[in-house]
């Protein structure tokens, strides 16, 4: 859990420059669910996500509801969402 709140918070002080531009909604995030692909994670919230990870068969993305300061992240094991947060949407 450690290494997941690391990565959530990694880069989040460079003024949006490494966090997609959309605008992710607390209804959008509802949404998604474990068990989603990534092309239907982009259907739901809108855009691609900003790859913040990768190892091995694990993929860590991130949205953000810029230019306010909440994020959503969804970590992929073989192209499948295992787990899935958002912390400041409202």
């Amino acid at each position: 859990m450690a290494v997941l709140l690391v990565v959530l918070f990694a880069g989040c002080g460079n003024g949006g420059s490494s966090i997609t531009a959309g605008r992710v909604t607390l209804e959008q995030f509802q949404q998604v669910e474990e068990g989603m692909t990534y092309e239907k994670v982009v259907d739901i919230l809108g855009d691609d996500g900003y790859r913040q990870l990768e190892r091995g068969n694990t993929l860590v993305y991130r949205w953000s509801n810029y230019p306010a300061s909440g994020l959503v992240t969804v970590t992929f094991v073989d192209e499948i969402a295992t787990n899935v947060v958002q912390i400041g949407l409202d």
